[in-house]
């Protein structure tokens, strides 16, 4: 939802733009491409952007029925709530809303990427349901694990016509043009690190390797989905790269 909307509720979007649109080009040939982030990194970043998360905040699907700040105990959420933004709450004093944060039941931060290429609109569930129960028919009874969101997620990201790596920018930018034959300008503002756009916030962030040996386990299982999504994309980035011929240790232009 909001910034992050699952990619079926844009499809959605996408479709009826076409139908309505009158240039017939706009509506045919249309290509599908994101980026894909390394998530235990991302999860964090995340945590300094929105405690509840943009569904809560922006009242978007697949929605929220109680954000975690709602679940903090008083005095917590007092302090989260009498400030203007997370910039105005001192480090120490946001920083101790993160053991709340990650048992939080409602984290919309929690395999987040995987969430955004399962989700389908309700109109669609029940048309989706023979499909999907075929992709999970491998799993446990039950799903225990809560696998079957991973497999459609891995499904929906092998039907993108492209996809690259915030950690490797250089190499994504070198792939969509080798696939798209297209080129990459260098106008104002043009940035290719993956550090590009850090900073923004005054509070500094929380890394995985400073949390302790609990709350590193606690993070990896709210985002394993999105581990395994993530590592099987570098798999398929990196044979992609081979194919086109890329060497791994390519230059961009500045």
């Amino acid at each position: 939802g909001g910034v992050h909307a699952p990619i079926r509720f844009l499809q959605q979007y996408v479709m009826l733009a076409a139908k309505l649109t009158t240039k017939l080009s706009l509506a045919s040939g249309l290509h599908y491409v994101t980026i894909l982030r390394e998530p235990l990194s991302r999860f964090l970043s995340e945590f300094y952007e929105t405690y509840d998360g943009w569904e809560a905040t922006f009242n978007t699907w697949p929605g929220v029925k109680e954000p975690c700040s709602q679940m903090l105990p008083d005095d917590l959420r007092s302090i989260l709530n009498s400030q203007r933004g997370i910039d105005d709450i001192p480090k120490e004093q946001y920083d101790a809303l993160f053991p709340h944060w990650i048992a939080c039941p409602n984290n919309q931060a929690a395999d987040r990427q995987t969430r955004a290429l399962s989700v389908s609109p309700p109109s669609r569930r029940q048309d989706n349901s023979s499909a999907l129960s075929s992709i999970c028919s491998s799993l446990p009874e039950g799903d225990p694990e809560g696998r079957c969101p991973q497999l459609i997620a891995r499904q929906t990201l092998l039907q993108f016509s492209y996809f690259g790596l915030n950690e490797e920018r250089c190499k994504s930018e070198k792939l969509f043009e080798a696939q798209f034959g297209l080129r990459f300008g260098r106008g104002r503002g043009y940035a290719r690190s993956a550090n590009a756009g850090k900073g923004a916030h005054k509070v500094a962030k929380l890394s995985f390797g400073s949390l302790s040996q609990e709350q590193q386990a606690q993070v990896r299982w709210l985002n394993r989905n999105d581990l395994l999504l993530y590592t099987e994309a570098v798999a398929i980035f990196n044979q992609r790269l081979q194919l086109y011929g890329i060497s791994d240790d390519v230059v961009c232009e500045e």
